[in-house]
């Protein structure tokens, strides 16, 4: 079946046709070249709403999907494959806007780890609770009073729970600058606060002085991975980076600890290889007879070759070798 048939019962007149958004594009792109478009463990076909804007989801085929904004850029927001049915991605999308708009993200709105808006909400003065819908659940209560009595705390929680380690080493440095400047009009230099995520939890990516390097949601660093020289090409193109974490590392640990049947997609993604700087490697070569290129967030994008062919690959470079030396080495 051709993923793009969904164009083919939309009247030429209807706006949603008329309109020149990348996402219309995009399926108008993928219809001309036909059924054969779509790769095994390519990008699927984009999903478009009326107003011809990305749909909130993308999926990777039988692995996870993420949240994307209205352009189908990357954004917070993450879940298996299974679990993903009740995924609406809409707190990522305002964080989204909120981070467009200047918002310090320490007062930004709290999400899912799957980017739904979380339940349980704080100012630097209250907390309360959200419906799905994002309307008011009940009155909020002072930050500093008990917050059993909102109908989202559950009775296992602590009252800090509503600050994560991330956050509250975040506001810790906020407090420490707001001190030192009231006091004495200086300015922290030198130290780097944390980088959280929309959840609370550490954003993939964190730089301390000259340095970067991605780290595991509970700020932990990955073993065996290399930190980056700040401000150089390779740290800005680091895809761990915040609101944007398409990183290999993360998305291979979620896989690799999930509960979930080893299929040949699932047995696939874990061989994918990372850059050293966390990003997804452009060129991956599962098996002795399979290679190909894969794009930004790890989707294939060429068709697949034999390793003694990936020289023919667009994304081929003679650096990639060292990390298929055990595909490379079945050939000779």
């Amino acid at each position: 079946m051709n993923p793009y048939n969904i164009l083919s019962g939309i009247h030429k007149n209807t706006p949603f046709l008329e309109t020149s958004k990348p996402c219309v594009r995009e399926l108008q792109e993928g219809l001309k070249k036909g059924s054969g478009f779509e790769m095994t463990y390519g990008r699927p076909a984009p999903e478009c709403d009326f107003f011809g804007d990305y749909r909130p989801k993308r999926c990777k085929k039988g692995l996870m999907c993420h949240c994307v904004d209205e352009e189908g850029e990357r954004i917070f927001g993450t879940a298996l494959h299974q679990e993903a049915e009740s995924m609406n991605c809409n707190c990522s999308r305002l964080v989204s806007h909120q981070q467009a708009l200047g918002v310090h993200e320490a007062h930004r709105l709290r999400c899912l780890g799957n980017g739904n808006l979380g339940p349980l909400q704080c100012t630097d003065s209250y907390c309360f609770c959200l419906k799905e819908d994002g309307s008011l659940d009940g009155p909020p209560v002072p930050r500093r009073s008990s917050l059993h009595s909102l109908p989202c705390f559950k009775n296992d929680q602590r009252h800090d729970d509503a600050m994560t380690p991330c956050i509250r080493e975040l506001f810790k440095f906020i407090t420490m600058e707001k001190e030192l400047w009231s006091e004495n009009n200086t300015v922290i230099v030198g130290i780097d606060p944390p980088s959280c995520d929309p959840d609370g939890s550490y954003a993939p990516k964190q730089c301390k002085t000259d340095r970067c390097y991605c780290v595991r949601p509970d700020g932990r660093p990955y073993d065996n991975q290399d930190t980056i020289p700040r401000y150089t090409t390779e740290e800005k193109e680091m895809t761990c980076s915040k609101y944007c974490c398409s990183d290999c590392l993360r998305e291979k640990e979620l896989l690799s600890k999930a509960e979930v049947p080893m299929t040949m997609l699932i047995r696939t993604f874990l061989h994918y290889r990372c850059a050293r700087n966390g990003n997804y490697l452009p060129l991956q070569c599962t098996t002795s007879s399979s290679c190909r290129c894969i794009d930004k967030d790890g989707f294939q994008n060429s068709p697949d070759v034999m390793v003694s062919e990936r020289h023919r690959l667009p994304c081929y470079r003679k650096e990639y070798d060292h990390y298929f030396r055990e595909q490379i080495d079945e050939l000779e």
